[in-house]
């Protein structure tokens, strides 16, 4: 704004003082920091681009972080939702008692803590002493519900006794599942999983999406630069006139 004042100052001066017209008057642009941009969209993609009046870039890497952050949103609450949908129905469609019932001890290939009146058994270490506790009596028993619990139950026939239906479908066969309640889990632990995962991938997206508009920011930035001069200058040359003899020409150089 100042260099401005300066211009008009000068063009005053030389037009009506002098009597002519400045002969060449270029005017640039402040030059912008690349590193401000750079900064600027590493924090919100497309504020660099804004910054280095690149605005349509700016709308574009401004939408995708938009969408990126709404999708993770979105899928991570829909794969939160799928979790406790399908634990409720294990709950309801897969019982410990069942499982002891059911299990003869083979294979042991993977675990699961049960507890008896209180007391912890593991099920591949400590399974006759389980199963021997179980038949001597009992008022309570639970299964641990963890993590491994609830992707046990669905992905192996190790477990398959506790589910419901098992002694109705003797004759179902799949790869890992025995039962219909169990495939039907099984899928919707998938989905669960599947929603959860591409949270991830949106996430990871937006995280990309911060450092190509962060760079994208930079270049512009610099091209900008290099389309306007970083400084200014004025050639201004009044009138020659004849003062006792003296010849004087007058130049303003900015």
């Amino acid at each position: 704004m100042q260099k401005i004042k300066i211009i008009l100052i000068i063009m005053f001066f030389t037009i009506f003082v002098y009597g002519q017209i400045p002969k060449k008057i270029k005017v640039v642009k402040k030059p912008k920091s690349p590193k401000k941009a750079l900064m600027m969209s590493a924090v919100l993609p497309g504020a660099g681009q804004f910054y280095s009046k690149s605005k349509l870039s700016g709308i574009v890497y401004g939408t995708l972080e938009i969408a990126g952050i709404t999708s993770a949103i979105l899928l991570k609450n829909n794969g939160e939702n799928s979790i406790d949908k399908y634990e409720k129905y294990a709950n309801r469609n897969w019982k410990v008692i069942e499982f002891v019932k059911g299990y003869n001890g083979d294979p042991k290939t993977h675990d699961m803590i049960i507890y008896i009146d209180n007391k912890k058994y593991s099920v591949r270490d400590e399974w006759t002493e389980l199963l021997n506790d179980f038949q001597n009596g009992y008022n309570n028993i639970r299964a641990n519900k963890d993590y491994h619990f609830y992707e046990n139950i669905g992905k192996y026939k190790q477990f398959q006794t506790g589910w419901t239906d098992y002694g109705d479908s003797l004759g179902y066969e799949t790869l890992y599942r025995s039962s219909p309640l169990q495939d039907k889990y099984s899928d919707m632990r998938f989905d669960a999983n599947q929603l959860l995962k591409g949270a991830t991938y949106a996430v990871s997206a937006v995280m990309f999406n911060h450092v190509i508009s962060a760079i994208d920011a930079m270049i512009r930035t610099k091209k900008y630069n290099n389309r306007n001069n970083l400084s200014f200058k004025i050639n201004a040359v009044p009138m020659i006139y004849e003062d006792k003899g003296a010849i004087v020409n007058m130049q303003f150089c900015w």
